[in-house]
């Protein structure tokens, strides 16, 4: 361990708390992964329900976040998550030092609102100027796109990677099928066709099954009020922390992954660690991982059909078959185990 670490200013507006566990989960892998090589210090957020308090903890952060240059050195690395919400003090932090490197995570390079059109203007100019760490190849494609910068200014980092000592195969008794979904529990991450599609397996296949939710968000009682309404074998459970959450996942047989729109998809990467192949949307992100009939199956995104035909298959294989998706699951997860991604990250910031 260095004696004089550099020193690491980490922000981020997503940062997990013991109320909600999986929120910014993937800003904490980092965090910790980091530790060894650098002094972390760390200005960051947790998830607030009420928009006043919301709106408090980023008027404290902006503050303490303002008077940042105060306190650093010329050694000093400023890691920024989601940039396009601290932008106007990239642009202030850049006037004191050019040692920054900014973070997208996904829906921080979409100016789909009048905020978001905003800050942009102030975020567009400094990219440029600064490293730039996204979590997949197909992600750093429209980065590279967005802000005109050249591949050379990019890592690809998967938020983290994966802890392969927590998210490992355990043998568990797995008596009937099971189907997994964890996310959080709003219209984008796809529970809607998740639930479609499990109400059409419901009608049309006589094989034993249930089913596991975890998450938490705001769709919740829409979700709820689905299963109830139409009677689903669906066992709903509240978020877990890191070590709980891969017990959940060696209780299932194959795990869904029906999001409308993602960067990555760090569940489904952390559900191929633990022996459990994948069945996602075929979109970037999931499908920078997955290959179709390898280590998992894609279907067409926002189409329940679709993903009841390659459940059905799926659940059809005999042990033989579903042990290839198992193993080839587990060669993949190499790429992405924690401890090789954070030497890689390392070299990049240092560099």
């Amino acid at each position: 361990m260095p004696l004089n670490k550099p020193r690491l200013y980490l922000v981020s507006n997503m940062y997990p708390s013991k109320a909600d566990k999986r929120y910014g989960v993937f800003v904490e892998n980092f965090s910790n992964s980091i530790e060894s090589d650098f002094k972390v210090k760390k200005y960051v957020i947790t998830k607030h329900k009420r928009v006043l308090k919301k709106l408090f903890a980023y008027l404290v952060l902006y503050i303490r976040l303002f008077f940042l240059p105060l306190f650093l050195r010329k050694t000093d690395i400023i890691y920024v998550h989601f940039p396009l919400y601290f932008s106007p003090l990239v642009r202030w932090w850049f006037l004191f030092s050019k040692n920054i490197i900014l973070n997208f995570h996904g829906g921080d390079v979409y100016f789909d609102n009048t905020l978001r059109k905003i800050l942009g203007v102030f975020l567009k100019p400094i990219v440029k100027k600064c490293k730039v760490v996204v979590p997949s190849d197909s992600f750093s494609k429209r980065v590279m796109k967005l802000f005109r910068i050249e591949k050379s200014k990019i890592h690809v980092y998967p938020s983290g990677g994966i802890n392969t000592l927590v998210f490992k195969p355990i043998k568990t008794n797995k008596d009937i099928f099971t189907i997994g979904f964890v996310s959080s529990l709003i219209e984008p991450k796809g529970w809607r066709v998740f639930l479609a599609a499990i109400n059409l397996l419901k009608k049309q296949n006589g094989e034993p099954y249930k089913v596991i939710m975890v998450g938490e968000g705001a769709d919740k009682t829409l979700v709820e009020g689905f299963i109830e309404k139409h009677k689903l074998p669906v066992e709903l459970l509240q978020n877990r922390d890191q070590k709980d959450l891969a017990t959940v996942y060696n209780r299932f047989h194959v795990f869904v992954f029906p999001t409308k729109k993602e960067s990555l998809g760090l569940v489904g990467l952390e559900a191929m660690a633990c022996g459990v192949p994948v069945i996602a949307s075929d979109v970037p992100g999931p499908n920078d991982y997955l290959k179709h009939n390898f280590n998992g199956l894609l279907f067409e995104e926002n189409k329940p059909q679709e993903l009841l035909k390659e459940l059905e298959y799926y659940m059809v294989l005999n042990e033989a078959d579903r042990q290839v998706f198992i193993d080839n699951s587990l060669e993949t997860i190499k790429t992405f185990d924690a401890n090789i991604v954070k030497l890689e990250l390392t070299k990049f910031i240092i560099d």
